[in-house]
């Protein structure tokens, strides 16, 4: 009886791997069941050997709401709940250039997230992912099924107004938004800021040297929030940067979910915003 199940668990983890070395569907358009999952698979698809998007954008969960919407040429590496250089360092470690690299500069502050980036570069485990593609975060059984149906779930919110929470969502707004006006009218740490800007300049310009063109890009936020102390500050560091600095459409009225978080229909004007911009 053990003997079988053995057998039998053992022929479904082969026949699963080959379904996933044949299956045409991209990896990248999935949608995943949890945000800590969905950063490890963004870093380890885009180590994978045949995966070569020509733009990569480095991000926060600011970014992370451009996913669905963008094309197979583009790769997101926004984590969710981390930090643009997350991604920066990935990329420059790895040694694995796309042609070019957008960052994100909403959160200028924020440190690599290394649990990623020592996971995606571990020296056995990527070499393993490549032989055995299930131990890839983005080809766990659960969210190759259920990723169809979270991306439905996801096009019906874009367009379908549901009245019985409406009330309910404006009023999280309304509370949420005074607390971030709050805290973005506080001061940066102006040396802190200055050692992160520098930090950019540093790996910019040595992936730049390599062949990467290096572009920066602001997400839209509420407009309070953009008029903020600590985002004018950022900017006038940012400024001093020799990279394209791409802001969003100041005559197009940005709706969020949170205050910093795009609503869906709204990501996917910016995405095709930002788009347009790069070329």
């Amino acid at each position: 009886m053990i003997s079988k199940i053995i057998l039998t668990t053992l022929a479904l983890f082969i026949g699963y791997n080959i379904w996933l070395h044949l299956r045409t569907t991209p990896a990248e358009n999935q949608t995943y069941s949890y945000w800590v999952k969905d950063n490890h698979a963004k870093a380890q698809k885009y180590l994978q050997k045949d995966f070569n998007p020509s733009i990569v954008l480095c991000g926060t969960s600011l970014s992370s709401v451009m996913t669905p919407w963008l094309p197979d040429s583009v790769h997101d590496l926004s984590i969710v709940g981390g930090s643009w250089l997350t991604g920066l360092e990935l990329i420059s470690k790895s040694q694995k250039l796309p042609n070019q690299i957008g960052i994100e500069v909403n959160f200028l502050l924020r440190t690599e997230d290394t649990y990623i980036t020592n996971d995606a570069l571990h020296s056995v485990w990527k070499e393993v992912r490549n032989f055995i593609p299930s131990f890839y975060a983005y080809n766990q059984p659960f969210d190759v099924i259920s990723s169809n149906w979270q991306k439905e779930q996801m096009q019906h919110k874009m367009y379908v107004h549901q009245n019985d929470t409406a009330d309910l969502r404006k009023s999280v707004f309304n509370s949420i938004l005074p607390e971030k006006i709050k805290e973005y009218n506080e001061p940066l740490d102006s040396a802190l800021s200055i050692e992160m800007r520098e930090y950019i300049l540093q790996l910019a310009s040595d992936l730049e040297k390599k062949g990467c063109k290096v572009f920066l890009y602001l997400i839209p936020m509420d407009t309070a929030l953009l008029k903020s102390q600590r985002v004018q500050v950022l900017l006038k560091n940012i400024e001093r940067l020799p990279y394209p600095l791409i802001l969003p459409n100041s005559n197009y009225h940005w709706k969020t979910s949170d205050s910093e978080h795009l609503k869906p229909e709204h990501a996917l004007v910016y995405t095709r915003y930002l788009l347009s911009k790069i070329g």
